[in-house]
């Protein structure tokens, strides 16, 4: 008797089943072109009809979500970031699960916890608490960029791409899923796509610190130092910008045997200890460079001071 036939219809049966079960299904990767990011941005105003008015307003402040009810939900969730703001992350950990256990609809609990377990590298609990808020409130983009953040975290690169492009289409006004897709793709080799991503926001915003860096950093991994230096010297420093920038400014001016510049990059860059560089770029390391920085840069005066003593004789 062949059983393939029912074989093949048991799995067709089941197949739905199976995948709600064991997993989610992936999107299917797609090349970035400008036609691509294009294709993003929106050309009309989506308008929102038949929603209740709203109970509480919720507002974003130094990156945590706050309500102004009078709840004790809405309380206890200002005190969790009067916690954070303090430093002690375990204290609001424990108040904002509280809040998810007795208020599981409170959207900025969720939202907040989520970036909590980020701050504990709890990548799983992450995601799945930006999933409920996304489920809470699907038009705020930033549920989208920080879930594209615990995606990339666990290592999911495709939902993670998935992720940041929908935070884009959702707030086209705002690049921070477009660095952090371009980042992304530099790690995974994708230079030429990353490249496309950092000139398209450029295009939008010729001036925008992270896009510039961005440049650099491409140019960085191409091995054009010279070239790298040149956009990293564009940067504003005096508005907002990723601190990294001062590690591969060092690093291509180094290569580019400027010197005296990767000395004072060096030196900038070990001003802040706690940036993300230091995950992948040891301390010791940044010390050592700039040690030797120092010492080829009197060196290289050295060599030209004996040039013009040369000269005059």
């Amino acid at each position: 008797m062949n059983l393939k036939p029912f074989i093949f219809f048991l799995l067709c049966l089941w197949a739905p089943f199976f995948q709600a079960i064991v997993g989610r299904s992936y999107p299917k990767q797609v090349k970035i072109t400008r036609y691509y990011l294009e294709s993003l941005r929106r050309t009309r105003v989506d308008r929102a009809l038949g929603f209740e008015e709203a109970k509480a307003r919720i507002v974003m402040k130094d990156g945590w979500l706050e309500a102004d009810g009078n709840d004790s939900a809405a309380q206890q969730n200002i005190e969790a970031i009067t916690f954070i703001q303090r430093g002690d992350m375990p204290r609001a950990k424990a108040l904002l699960l509280e809040i998810s256990k007795k208020s599981p609809q409170f959207f900025p609990g969720r939202f907040n916890l989520g970036k909590v377990y980020l701050y504990f590298k709890d990548h799983h609990h992450a995601r799945i608490e930006f999933i409920r808020a996304r489920n809470l409130v699907p038009q705020y983009w930033m549920n989208y960029y920080y879930l594209g953040r615990a995606y990339e975290l666990e290592g999911d690169h495709n939902m993670t791409l998935y992720n940041y492009r929908i935070a884009y289409l959702r707030n086209p006004f705002d690049f921070i899923s477009l660095i952090a897709m371009g980042d992304l793709l530099i790690e995974k080799k994708r230079l030429t796509e990353a490249k496309t991503v950092f000139r398209f926001c450029l295009d939008l915003d010729d001036g925008y610190n992270n896009a510039l860096i961005g440049m650099g950093k491409v140019a960085y991994h191409y091995k054009e130092f010279y070239d790298a230096t040149i956009w990293f010297r564009a940067v504003d420093i005096d508005r907002p910008y990723k601190k990294e920038l001062h590690y591969y400014y060092a690093e291509s001016a180094f290569f580019s045997r400027f010197y005296k510049k990767a000395v004072e990059q060096y030196k900038m860059i070990l001003n802040f200890p706690q940036d993300a560089i230091y995950s992948r770029i040891s301390l010791t390391r940044m010390r050592a460079r700039l040690r030797q920085s120092q010492r080829l840069a009197l060196e290289k005066d050295s060599e030209i001071s004996s040039d013009y003593k040369a000269e005059d004789k």
